[in-house]
């Protein structure tokens, strides 16, 4: 299982489904909900202990700071390298841009690419990697 979530999303419905997924799945995991990807980046640059394990559910399309965006930050911050061994991220988007999907599954913190809405046997695939 994982340490903490992350579920970085704008849309209060998509947050409360994920945030419902994510404690069927692991009931024991910290939860961090996130409106963009800003207040999620500043929280995972921020920490000092990066050995969490942790999972982000992230969409691409929010205001302030986007997926990529996100993605970016994390990728290009000085302990990059010590975040990203023990993050991984789940895009979960309502996107049909096919250049979302390879901007982002290049990478390989990347776990999945999903699109919404996020359901139980979508993300059961993935859960325990890690």
């Amino acid at each position: 299982m994982w340490d903490e979530y992350a579920i970085v999303e704008d849309n209060r419905f998509d947050q409360l489904i994920a945030e419902r997924l994510v404690k069927t799945f692991d009931s024991s995991g910290e939860v961090h909900v996130f409106d963009n990807g800003r207040p999620a980046l500043d929280y995972f640059l921020s920490k000092q202990d990066h050995s969490k394990k942790a999972l982000i559910l992230l969409d691409i399309n929010m205001p302030v700071m986007d997926g990529h965006e996100f993605i970016k930050g994390l990728r290009e911050s000085e302990q990059s390298e010590e975040i990203l061994n023990n993050v991984r991220i789940v895009i979960m988007t309502s996107s049909i841009r096919t250049g979302d999907r390879t901007d982002t599954v290049k990478f390989p913190f990347v776990l999945e690419y999903i699109e919404k809405p996020i359901t139980k046997e979508k993300i059961q695939s993935f859960w325990n990697v890690g």
